[in-house]
């Protein structure tokens, strides 16, 4: 019986070594892929909180007829120099980030190519 025992441990044994084990990683692994996951919850619900701050500061902001210049304000640039830190800080955790979302910096310079693309049409 003891002997049957200690034969089914070895199948488990390899079997984990064999199947899971590469699937899921070691216990370390295990514990940093978590430490990582909650890492990138925490800078993506920052980062929607800035970028909500963003809308909200464009919405307030900005009118139509507005020079290109106030794209610069200093608000609005803290605002994206934060949320860029933190796309950085992502992509640093999982670099397929970076294949799904603009980089803060890129929009903002989408933003201002926008505006002036705009302002040559109105003029």
């Amino acid at each position: 019986m003891l002997f049957n025992l200690f034969i089914l441990g070895l199948a488990v044994y390899f079997l984990y070594r064999i199947l899971i084990r590469p699937v899921f990683g070691t216990p370390n692994e295990q514990l940093t892929k978590i430490r990582q996951n909650k890492l990138l919850l925490k800078y993506a619900s920052e980062t929607r909180l800035i970028s909500r701050q963003i809308t909200e500061w464009v919405r307030a902001n900005l009118k139509d007829g507005d020079s290109i210049s106030k794209l610069y304000d200093p608000e609005l640039m803290v605002l994206i120099e934060r949320d860029q830190k933190l796309f950085d800080e992502i992509v640093k955790l999982d670099s397929s980030y970076k294949d799904l979302v603009m980089p803060p910096k890129e929009f903002h310079r989408h933003l201002v190519e926008l505006a002036r693309g705009q302002y040559k049409q109105t003029h």
